[in-house]
């Protein structure tokens, strides 16, 4: 296929070499004969300049020249004759003498095409040729181009980045020397110290944790408890609070807090005055709820789950005083024939938890119980140094029964600190008693005592220590035939519904109409005896504290 090609294309060559009358063309010689060529106009020029180059050529022209005068004449003579038989004849030689000539030109017309289509035939098969054989060239030379600009490309994001590089190791030496400089650090304070340490101890067991060394003990998290923060002033509440943000902003730590959010609230409300807004700050916007900072606001940001402790319920308590007397509990030991021993007047007690049983006798009345006196005081002796000391007096041992009264006070006893200072108050009053008269203030088969008083008085004063007040105050205004039944209804008339603490008032109501109600209690209804407990319950309350030195009870604790 190639060589049939190649030979036609040398036939070609060699047809046009002969009739353009030149020799060993090159591709730029065939160029130039194809455009020559191409055109009608230039066309005509080459087929003149081919009759020009023949023989005879003078006698052609001169043909050409009359025949084309004579054919004017006659086309003359026959616009001004028109005369049918001339103008036949002058028409037949016209064509005659067109059809010589055409016979003339029909060689040289024929060469001029041939060499013009030859020559355009060369220069495709040529180009077609060249194409081919520089197509992978022209491959390479775009694959060339494309690498080349990819290059540039690069070269481009490599200096974006060498001027990056550049600017970020200014920046990291910067840092690097404002980090090792103390020109700050001095300034920081010690929370930024502790700060600092913490982290750093975090890390530290953080790897402690990742090490699978079995001799290093594993500290997943260290737990603060917090307690009794609510004893502290403002200012040292709002402190620990800051260092609680502190020790939580740490994964090591877990920061459990126990206390009276009432105390939280106030304190930074009292420390942040300028900056916590109220409700009645007096800002009309619609949104002023909405924008306004609390104290609230404030704990929600440093606590994450706060928990609120539910109210002592009455069984809680109950197990709770059982809990605090447990040691100092009475058990009786039924005798073998009870009408015998309560002939005798006499009652076997065990000391739960020991083993020492004990024995008193009592006498044939009751004995009136005695509180401790402000002027007793100096009749008591002290022990000597050689005698033993019982860590155990019968005063501090509770009876069965006063334990059970103890467990009736859980209405008024909201709080297990509440319990604890009811079981540790009782606890002195019985103490500062002479030891004679425990007799008549427990009670004894033949007669009633006078702890159910003392305990009724004292669950007022450490649950409601505000109405106790009142209610003590009362009792030394009483005259000698009052009741205590009368004094609770003139006190429940007191109350009014406005009262802030009415609420507190009508839950002691409540709770000394079930007392007076039970069938199973002996309450005495003269006042005396409240009277008289009053001022013994009374020492043990900052809110009843005045009674012992005012003039009433001063006088009545001498009488």
């Amino acid at each position: 296929m190639w060589d049939e090609a190649t030979s036609k294309l040398q036939d070609d060559l060699g047809w046009v070499e002969r009739h353009a009358g030149q020799t060993e063309l090159s591709v730029e010689d065939i160029k130039v004969l194809a455009s020559e060529y191409q055109g009608a106009r230039n066309r005509v020029a080459k087929v003149l300049q081919q009759v020009a180059d023949r023989r005879r050529t003078r006698k052609l022209v001169i043909v050409a020249v009359l025949g084309a005068v004579g054919l004017a004449l006659g086309v003359a003579w026959l616009l001004v004759n028109q005369s049918t038989p001339g103008a036949l004849a002058v028409a037949a030689s016209a064509v005659t003498w067109t059809v010589g000539f055409l016979r003339f030109l029909r060689q040289p017309i024929r060469v001029v095409s041939g060499i013009a289509d030859r020559t355009t035939s060369i220069l495709q098969r040529v180009s077609t040729a060249e194409d081919q054989q520089l197509e992978p060239f022209r491959r390479q030379q775009s694959q060339a181009e494309q690498r080349i600009r990819e290059l540039d490309q690069d070269i481009e994001t490599m200096d974006r980045q060498v001027k990056e590089l550049d600017w970020n190791r200014q920046l990291f030496g910067y840092l690097s020397e404002r980090s090792d400089s103390s020109d700050y650090r001095k300034h920081l304070g010690i929370i930024a110290t502790i700060r600092q340490d913490l982290e750093q101890l975090s890390v530290l067991l953080r790897r402690s944790r990742e090490s699978t060394d079995p001799d290093l003990p594993g500290i997943e998290r260290i737990i603060l408890y917090i307690d009794d923060l609510d004893r502290c002033p403002a200012e040292r509440v709002v402190k620990v609070l800051e260092a609680v943000h502190l020790l939580l902003a740490i994964d090591l730590f877990v920061v459990v807090v126990g206390v009276d959010a009432r105390w939280l609230l106030r304190s930074l409300e009292h420390h942040y005055a300028a900056l916590l807004k109220r409700a009645d700050d007096g800002d009309k916007r619609p949104d002023a709820a909405d924008w306004a900072s609390t104290p609230m606001n404030y704990l929600e940001k440093i606590f994450q789950i706060p928990y609120t402790l539910r109210p002592m319920d009455p069984g809680s308590y109950e197990r709770l005083v059982t809990s605090l007397m447990a040691s100092q509990s009475l058990v009786t030991l039924e005798p073998d024939h009870p009408e015998d021993r309560a002939e005798a007047g006499e009652e076997l007690v065990l000391e739960v938890g020991g083993s020492r049983p004990s024995s008193t006798v009592a006498e044939d009345a009751p004995r009136e119980a005695a509180p401790e006196r402000p002027d007793g005081e100096a009749d008591q002796v002290p022990p000597s140094a050689d005698e033993e000391v019982d860590l155990a007096p019968l005063a501090l041992l509770i009876t069965p029964q006063e334990l059970a009264f103890m467990k009736r006070l859980a209405p008024l006893i909201g709080t297990p600190r509440a319990a604890k200072r009811l079981s540790n108050v009782y606890r002195l009053l019985r103490a500062s008693m002479d030891p004679a008269d425990l007799d008549g203030f427990v009670g004894t088969a033949t007669g009633p005592g006078e702890y159910q008083v003392a305990l009724l008085l004292l669950g007022i004063l450490v649950g409601c220590p505000n109405q106790a007040a009142v209610v003590f105050e009362r009792l030394q205004e009483a005259d000698e035939q009052a009741t205590w039944p009368e004094l609770a209804e003139e006190l429940r008339k007191r109350v009014a519904p406005e009262d802030p603490e009415a609420s507190k008032w009508e839950r002691i109501f409540a709770w000394l109409d079930r007392l007076h109600g039970d069938p199973q209690l002996t309450l005495p209804d003269e006042a005396t005896p409240y009277r008289r407990w009053a001022l013994a319950v009374a020492r043990y309350s900052f809110q009843t504290g005045h009674l012992i030195t005012s003039g009433p009870a001063r006088q009545a604790s001498t009488t």
